[in-house]
């Protein structure tokens, strides 16, 4: 534990200085011999070896490497001086003027000379790709920077000035290293074809869909300049989709079908989110997307001596069509297949619960009696031969009719109609089991706690009176009134197998509930046939949803719900509260965890609290619904949990939910290291070098190593405030690295290497026949007693080093866990 905590305190001494001293003392980190702690004295002794080297010699290994030793030799001697300085500065300043020093390197002009030669085809081709096209092969910075550092060691080359020649040397080769980093994208001009073939098997699916249709996108595109996304556009149409990756023609979607207002019941107006200012599309200049790729399509192959480009324009109409590709691919249809009869009435059964809560009086309210029970179906429950009992009861609370206890028993029956399959009444709504006979009726058996509500019928004209619900003037209920008539039509006339309607009555209709369709005007089939139910079935649901949207988009959570949220969200505060970054997003959530707990503590006051159950209005009963501090309003438990989660948006009033815990995770996920745990990582991973952990991939390993210190103390970020160093090289570990796709270079090259020395961990601990993984205890097999090691460390915190990470890792989520040690079990009980 000695030399992990003297590296930590090397590695931090070394990160106040300059970043080349940095760089310096990084390259050597993994294999730098500590030995005994070093003193003063000794530190003194040693910087005196390098007198001659400081007096002049150090000019010979060129300007850049004349800096790096200066400062490192000037900090080691400032340390010597500086009577406050203790054993771990002395140590750390030793090792970092001695990693420097067995750096220095003289370059030859032979060697200058060869490393000219081998670059010089890249430097006669001018970074021109296809000389036709004129395209770049690397970025035109990087290429100029080699250019510049090119022409100066050709110049060099037969110079006697050996500080210039290394200088030179030093310069291109880092100019050579940076142009890989820099190579422009490529496309092909096989790559370009098959997107366009692509894209026209898409366009022939446009018409095959009916641009009314509504359906989900789950994909943005990332290129254009649009300042909204829509994968939350739940009720976009195949049309308003299309027109807005053409050309943002669209000025509003709607993204979200808002709750009935639960005092007048009338829906509140459903959110609507514009496209944003500018095309969703990177489209170049061009009109639209397809005006882009097809005029750079034939541009490309007009070029007919190439066979692939770097050209900008070209690799952008190339990502355009992929893009609009996927956004199409993406959206997806609330009906994309043909549903049948059954399905039509299922979708009616779905919501009948609903209709028979908001229009109980006008649906079965001449069905029900006062007691509760259904007039005209008794039994006699107590033997004596006389009805005594209704064999089916209503629940109000949960909106059912079942059969009551021993209902069964009595023989007592239902009539119902063979065509329609529901329950006879007559013109005022009353039971009539005499009312059909003979083949267009059949008797079902009363059951005991059976759900008789599929039996009952849901008919315009009980759905139209003057109920709980009026009409609120949007034509709401009136189009699900005629899409009920449809359904009932063809119910009844199915059994037919002949038309119900001329076409032009079916036009008239069917426009009345969805608007035109032109290509759905003739309706050609028997009555019953798939293709008619579909279109009914599209009109019953769509006039359902916008009815009740809320039931059209469940969602509903529960007081556990909300709990299991509040502990994430713990967990998600203590792991950003430290960066600047997250400050806002999480003093959000620390409130609205707060205002969750506040609700959590009224409900549990009500001994009969219930999930979502709305508070009795006329009793004041509080049943779900509590005060919250964020709305000034009684809500329940899904609204509360939205508060903390916006899986799914809600809207109290006029007031929009938006969960604070997803807009904190979300922005986690785009900065999920701190420079803190690289650093960490930079002194376990040495460690492991140091106890030999990595057997023969210790090479690999300690180049991996290399490359993350070296990035990290080269790095620059996107975001200003979020630099790992202060100017004065003060190291801000609280910071964090930012790997969104819009991460600069240095970001990039940081996550690429901290990626690839997880990657050559993971590679040198497996299968080397001395470690198996998951075998924490080196006893060669991963058994139990490594399961109990793990959550035995986990139980007191132990923090694992990385050696152990990439041996315990063995689900390979980064971390070592009881979902580890689960693993582990299962692999011994499976064998």
């Amino acid at each position: 534990m000695l030399k992990k905590r003297i590296l930590a305190s090397s590695l931090a001494s070394v990160m106040a200085l300059s970043s080349v001293s940095v760089v310096a003392f990084a390259d050597e980190t993994a294999t730098a011999d500590f030995g005994e702690v070093v003193t003063r004295p000794e530190l003194k002794e040693h910087l005196k070896t390098y007198d001659k080297l400081v007096a002049g010699d150090i000019n010979n290994y060129g300007s850049v490497q004349a800096l790096r030793f200066q400062e490192a030799y000037d900090h080691a001697a400032y340390v010597a001086a500086d009577a406050d300085a203790t054993a771990t500065d002395f140590t750390a300043a030793y090792q970092m003027v001695k990693a420097v020093a067995d750096k220095l390197q003289q370059y030859t002009n032979e060697q200058l000379k060869e490393l000219v030669d081998e670059n010089t085809s890249i430097y006669t081709k001018n970074n021109i790709k296809n000389p036709d096209i004129m395209d770049n092969i690397y970025k035109e910075d990087a290429y100029l920077t080699f250019k510049n550092a090119y022409s100066e060691a050709e110049a060099l080359v037969e110079v006697d000035d050996l500080m210039a020649v290394t200088d030179a040397y030093i310069k291109l080769d880092e100019a050579v290293k940076a142009l890989k980093d820099n190579m422009k994208p490529v496309v092909k001009k096989t790559e370009y074809r098959a997107i366009i073939r692509k894209y026209e098997e898409m366009l022939r699916q446009f018409s095959k869909r009916e641009t009314w249709r509504r359906g989900t996108v789950s994909i943005n595109p990332t290129t254009g300049g649009a300042t909204n996304n829509l994968s939350s556009a739940v009720y976009i149409t195949w049309g308003e989709l299309q027109e807005i990756v053409q050309d943002t023609s669209v000025e509003t979607v709607v993204t979200a079908v808002n709750p009935i207002n639960r005092t007048d019941k009338k829906a509140v107006a459903n959110t609507e989110t514009g496209p944003g200012a500018g095309t969703w599309i990177g489209l170049g200049g061009y009109a639209d997307v397809e005006e882009h790729i097809y005029t750079k399509s034939k541009e490309f192959d007009d070029y007919k001596a190439a066979s692939e480009t770097t050209d900008d324009t070209i690799v952008a109409a190339y990502n355009a069509a992929v893009e609009a590709i996927d956004v199409f691919s993406s959206w997806k249809p609330i009906d994309d297949d043909v549903t049948a009869m059954t399905a039509a009435n299922n979708t009616l059964n779905k919501y009948r619960k609903q209709l028979a809560n908001d229009f109980e009086a006008a649906l079965i309210g001449s069905l029900v009696v006062d007691d509760g029970s259904v007039a005209g179906l008794s039994f006699d429950s107590d033997g004596d031969s006389t009805a005594d009992k209704a064999a089916l009861e209503y629940d109000a609370a949960n909106g059912t009719l079942k059969g009551v206890e021993g209902a069964a028993k009595g023989g007592c029956v239902l009539r119902i109609d063979s065509g329609t399959q529901l329950i006879q009444l007559d013109s005022d709504g009353n039971y009539e089991p005499d009312l059909v006979s003979g083949k267009k009726s059949f008797t079902i058996k009363i059951t005991e706690g059976e759900d008789y509500m599929k039996y009952i019928p849901v008919r315009s004209d009980k759905v139209v009176s003057n109920t709980i619900v009026a009409d609120d003037g949007t034509g709401k209920v009136t189009a699900v009134n005629t899409a009920l008539e449809m359904l009932e039509q063809y119910n009844a006339a199915a059994a037919k197998k002949s038309p119900v309607t001329t076409p032009a009555e079916w036009k008239t209709l069917y426009d009345a509930t969805v608007g035109t369709l032109d290509e759905n005007t003739t309706v050609t089939q028997p009555a019953g046939s798939s293709r008619e139910y579909t279109f009914i079935n599209r009109s019953l649901t769509y006039a359902l949803q916008d009815l009740y949207p809320e039931q059209a988009e469940p969602c509903s959570h529960t007081r556990k719900d909300i709990e299991a949220k509040v502990e994430e969200a713990y967990d998600l505060i203590n792991k950003t509260g430290d960066a600047n970054i997250f400050a806002e997003e999480n003093a959000d959530l620390a409130a609205a965890r707060h205002d969750a707990v506040e609700w959590l503590r009224e409900s549990y006051k009500n001994k009969k609290y219930k999930d979502n159950v709305a508070n009795d209005a006329h009793t004041g009963e509080v049943f779900g619904e509590y005060y919250h501090n964020a709305y000034g309003d009684e809500v329940n438990a899904t609204t509360v949990y939205h508060t903390l989660s916006d899986s799914v948006a809600e809207i109290v009033g006029s007031t929009y939910n938006n969960g604070t815990f997803d807009a904190l995770d979300a922005k986690l996920k785009m900065y999920p290291i701190s420079y803190a745990d690289i650093a960490k990582k930079i002194a376990e991973v040495a460690e492991g070098i140091d106890e030999e952990a990595y057997g023969a991939g210790t090479a690999k390993v300690k180049e991996a190593l290399d490359a993350v210190s070296y990035a990290l103390s080269v790095l620059k970020v996107t975001l200003p405030g979020n630099e790992a160093f202060t100017v004065d090289r003060v190291f801000n570990g609280y910071n964090r690295l930012y790997v969104a796709d819009n991460a600069c270079t240095e970001e990039k090259n940081l996550k690429t290497a901290l990626d690839n020395l997880d990657k050559v961990i993971k590679e040198a601990t497996a299968g080397t026949g001395e470690t198996a993984t998951g075998d924490l205890n080196g006893d060669g097999i991963a058994n139990a007693k490594d399961a109990l090691a793990i959550l035995k460390a986990n139980a007191e915190g132990k923090e694992f080093t990385a050696a152990e990470i990439a041996i315990g890792d063995v689900n390979g989520d980064g971390v070592v866990n009881a979902k580890d040690a689960l693993a582990i079990l299962k692999a011994n009980v499976n064998g």
